[in-house]
Formats: structure tokens, C-alpha cells, sequence
């Protein structure tokens, strides 16, 4: 489900929209529960990180690893990909 959105662009909308499919499905029907708390609890409990946090996760990873890269391609892009870096916001 999350192939490729490290290297795209991913608004805040479709990272809400998954984030929303992900508790509907894995968790509030799983648990056959409607509570949000309950949900909030068993996802903190099994170490379940959010969908936008995990694309986050990977957008860094991955714009890390471009811009250590010593591919020719790689440092034409460098700037963008370090502009980039600085918008996700985490470390």
C-alpha cells in the first residue's frame, strides 16, 4: 500500500484518507468496535505507527539515501531533494 510514496509527492488529504482506511479496516473491524480510544490503545499498544507517519519515515529515509548517493543523476537533484528534507520533519 505504501510502494512508492517516499519518492512521490503525497498531499496531506490522500495521508489522512489512508490513515482513515487503515483504523477502519485493520483495526475497527478486526475489533468490532466503533471507539476510537480502543483503536488509539491496541495501536499503541502493538507499536502500530500511523500511515503518514510511516510515509514521513520513508520520505526521509529515502531523500537521505539520494542525497549520499554518488550517482551522477543524484547530485544534479540534490538541491531539491535537500530542500525536500527540510519539509518532512523528521529525524
Amino acid at each position: 500500500m505504501l510502494y512508492g510514496t517516499e519518492a512521490c509527492p503525497v498531499t496531506s488529504r490522500h495521508k489522512q484518507s489512508l490513515d482513515f482506511s487503515v483504523t477502519r479496516v485493520f483495526f475497527m473491524k478486526i475489533l468490532c468496535t466503533k471507539s476510537n480510544d480502543i483503536v488509539l490503545e491496541c495501536q499503541n499498544f502493538f507499536g502500530f505507527l500511523s500511515v503518514s507517519h510511516r510515509i514521513a519515515t520513508r520520505t526521509a529515509r529515502f531523500l537521505y539515501r539520494f542525497i549520499c548517493s554518488e550517482n551522477i543523476l543524484c547530485n544534479v537533484f540534490k538541491r531539491q531533494a535537500l530542500c525536500h528534507k527540510s519539509e518532512v520533519n523528521v529525524g
